[in-house]
């Protein structure tokens, strides 16, 4: 996910998420997401920035984020354009995530892949 984030030059500079027990891959039922320091990402080809970063331990959050899809054309990475998303978090516990995004209304279920 990060390999194509880097090409197009859209990572942001590492916030205060790091270590608050969001980081890693979750796996949902249609949907993959994966959370780092620099951000967030949906499946194989959406990334997100930080906006609004969460705050170290919070155990919930929520967040503004800027996402765009990445694609490759032609064998090079093309971002569209940016779109700013609203995302609140959970943490259940260390291995369940619970995470609503403004479009989606309800709550989704995520368990921590692998």
């Amino acid at each position: 996910m990060r390999a194509a984030a880097l090409a197009c030059g859209a990572l942001a500079a590492p916030v205060a998420a790091a270590g608050s027990g969001f980081e890693g891959v979750w796996c949902g039922a249609r949907d993959t997401v994966f959370i780092d320091e620099t951000g967030l990402g949906f499946n194989d080809h959406v990334l997100c920035d930080w906006r609004t970063p969460p705050g170290p331990d919070a155990g919930a959050w929520r967040t503004t984020l800027a996402c765009r899809a990445v694609h490759l054309f032609d064998g090079a990475p093309v971002a569209l354009a940016p779109v700013v998303l609203h995302i609140e978090a959970r943490l259940v516990d260390a291995a369940h995530l619970r995470l609503r995004r403004e479009r989606d209304g309800g709550m989704t279920d995520f368990a921590r892949c692998g």
